[in-house]
């Protein structure tokens, strides 16, 4: 039997119901990795080697669900308070008091194009 010499420290277990949660409630990077008593670099290769995808990717999903949350407490704190909703709503779903879209939003003009010279040659 041959004695395997093994380098470096064991690996961690990640708590990947903590990791979600905390995508959820929309820590930073920084913060996850501290909680998990990670580097960053470890996370994100962490995130690779074990579920196979990159650290933006899942967080994009898991803070999705804080969204939902956020917006289904604005809509029941609206009633008692108003102001606090619509600041959730601004900072957290994209929301503005003008109505108007976000300039990547935004709806370009329609290009106009001069209907007489068409009129005109219809008549030769």
């Amino acid at each position: 039997m041959t004695k395997v010499n093994v380098i470096g420290r064991p690996k961690l277990t990640i708590d990947w119901g903590v990791f979600d949660s905390l995508c959820e409630i929309q820590c930073t990077q920084e913060e996850i990795a501290k909680v998990l008593c990670l580097s960053i670099r470890t996370l994100q290769r962490r995130c690779k080697e074990d579920r196979d995808e990159t650290f933006d990717s899942l967080y994009k999903k898991g803070s999705l669900g804080g969204q939902h949350s956020v917006r289904r407490a604005q809509f029941r704190m609206a009633h008692e308070i108003p102001v606090m909703a619509i600041w959730w709503g601004k900072q957290h779903l994209g929301q503005s008091d003008n109505g108007q879209p976000k300039k990547d939003d935004e709806v370009k003009p329609i290009e106009l194009i001069r209907v007489e010279s068409m009129l005109d040659a219809d008549k030769s």
